[in-house]
């Protein structure tokens, strides 16, 4: 496919980096960006079976890696950062201590429920969950939703204690939303993913490609994805 006439860009980011992205455009002024969001495994498989009209991706590396190896990735890729694993509460409630894994037993046996995705991320926290010997007390208080947004939205909207756990950036875009951040989890049961912007081989608009991802590598752009926090 050849080149269009128009500036503008198709870019399809996971939600973990759509805050970020989002702020940097507006940061830097750029227009005619067409900023298209999904889960990252559906960004990866439309790739995959040339389903996708886009420029860039924003996936994490590991998705960026099979691209790349599949052939589905230009020449252009840019490392954003990455995105750990915290934890919420809906504004009003005293954001839980989750810095230690005693604190975040506290935090479990404290809450009227636990809230956590479908998607690898509340997959692994299960995982946590049972190795930490918590897993009973967790499946009696257990919510889980497709998206962080819906455990977002469920936080927010509840009365009840619910302490929620997901990608840190996709907590932190809702800060003034309803929910309050209380910090990433230990290390030790971190799923802290790396991302990466790259440019797909069947990108129409590469030269302007290549442009935005030089300007999402200036200090000011790498400061709106970090207040995002992808650090």
């Amino acid at each position: 496919m050849g080149e269009r006439d128009d500036p503008q860009l198709v870019v399809w980011t996971a939600g973990s980096t759509l805050p970020g992205l989002r702020a940097a455009v507006t940061a830097a002024g750029l227009a005619g960006i067409d900023v298209r969001t999904n889960h990252g495994h559906l960004i990866e498989q439309a790739c995959l079976e040339y389903r996708l009209d886009g420029d860039i991706v924003m996936l994490p590396d590991a998705m960026i890696d099979k691209l790349a190896a599949a052939g589905k990735i230009g020449a252009g890729r840019l490392p954003l950062g990455i995105v750990p694993i915290g934890a919420a509460l809906r504004t009003g409630r005293t954001p839980p201590d989750v810095s230690t894994l005693d604190a975040m037993k506290a935090a479990i046996d404290k809450a009227d429920r636990i809230a956590l995705t479908l998607a690898p991320s509340g997959d692994h926290l299960m995982e946590v969950f049972q190795c930490l010997g918590v897993l009973p007390l967790v499946e009696a208080k257990l919510v889980r939703f497709d998206t962080s947004t819906m455990v977002n939205e469920h936080m927010a909207a509840s009365d009840d204690d619910v302490l929620g756990f997901g990608p840190a950036s996709e907590i932190i875009a809702w800060r003034n939303r309803g929910i309050v951040y209380a910090g990433p989890l230990h290390e030790t049961i971190q799923m802290a993913l790396p991302y990466s912007a790259a440019i797909l081989g069947q990108a129409r608009n590469k030269a302007a490609a290549v442009t935005l991802l030089k300007r999402l590598d200036t200090d000011e752009a790498r400061a709106s994805f970090k207040d995002s926090g992808v650090v």
